[in-house]
């Protein structure tokens, strides 16, 4: 049974007109509302223990995703399933025993750690208050955390503005992990750090997901990285996944057209020459998204129906997910 799954997820954001949309509303002009379409019907799960990526460029959707299955935003349509049954439709104590159990670390670790607060209160807080310590453990449980993620406890009642980026990464980490969860949504989580904090970090998480037996959404535009520590990889293109398999499958022969050219300009060690050939054009407004195929302009192998008609994720191989016209081809 997957520990979470997101069945035909969708999320709109209804933009509110500005000052001079409401202007020509009054004098009789007709106001179009603005709606940004974040996900589109996105299906995608995670096991236990497993590490699946989420890859895809700006603006794709990926943090959108992440955070509702973190429940920290509720999804416009479609559903959240833990352990087979929908998040809503649980009772009190057990959707709170679902939230708690997928918590979230974020891109930016300064923007996301209050910077009033010591370092023993943002990481002791929610398990105090959710019920995990009592407040005569909450210290030593601070502590212990603080152990857990490489951190010196004596600095626990320091200042998030007192430590490095690497420091506060882990601080976010210590906190996500002080309400005992079983899955961790890794926003972007080493994109604000150097390279050699990055692969700290990293193998902080696979010891983590070792000793705690964690599952992972780790969200990312750098797919050195994800092949690296996913077993799963998801690629993400303005709000829809267009391919989703095992990592090595995904990382050595993609299948849909955008999944190979990410693939094709990712930067390599090898020596010798390596044509890049970037994809031609910006990645379509959310705004207004082409019909069909939402890949279809940047596409190399566009054809009329893409245009039209909406490629559905079907599988294509045992575990293998791809939404892709060139398929039926095949």
């Amino acid at each position: 049974m997957n520990l979470i799954e997101a069945r035909r997820v969708s999320k709109r954001f209804v933009r509110k007109p500005d000052l001079a949309a409401k202007i020509a509303g009054m004098l009789g002009a007709p106001v179009k509302q603005a709606v940004v379409h974040a996900l589109d019907h996105v299906d995608l799960s995670v096991a236990p223990g497993e590490v699946v990526g989420l890859v895809g460029e700006s603006g794709s959707g990926k943090s959108t995703l992440g955070r509702i299955v973190a429940g920290l935003q509720d999804a416009s349509d479609g559903e959240v399933m833990f352990e087979g049954k929908d998040r809503r439709t649980l009772d009190a104590d057990a959707r709170k025993r679902a939230y708690l159990a997928v918590q979230m670390v974020f891109q930016d670790p300064m923007s996301s750690l209050n910077p009033r607060l010591r370092i023993a209160d943002i990481i002791g807080e929610a398990p105090l208050f959710h019920g995990v310590v009592g407040r005569a453990e909450a210290r030593s449980y601070v502590s212990e955390m603080m152990n857990t993620v490489g951190l010196n406890p004596a600095y626990a009642e320091r200042y998030p503005h007192q430590f490095s980026g690497g420091q506060r990464a882990r601080i976010g980490i210590a906190r996500a992990l002080a309400v005992k969860p079983r899955m961790i949504v890794a926003d972007e989580a080493i994109a604000a750090l150097d390279a050699s904090i990055q692969a700290q970090v990293i193998n902080l998480f696979m010891k983590l997901r070792t000793d705690f037996d964690l599952a992972y959404l780790f969200i990312s535009h750098d797919l050195g990285v994800v092949q690296h520590i996913a077993d799963r990889v998801a690629i993400l293109y303005l709000g829809r996944v267009v391919e989703f398999a095992a990592a090595e499958k995904v990382l050595a022969t993609p299948n849909h057209p955008y999944s190979q050219a990410l693939l094709a300009n990712m930067p390599r060690v090898e020596t010798g020459k390596h044509a890049f050939a970037p994809l031609e054009g910006e990645i379509p407004s959310p705004l207004d998204p082409p019909r069909g195929c939402h890949f279809h302009p940047r596409c190399p192998h566009a054809m009329p129906r893409c245009s039209e008609e909406v490629p559905p994720l079907k599988e294509i191989a045992p575990g293998w997910m791809s939404a892709c016209h060139l398929n039926d081809r095949a």
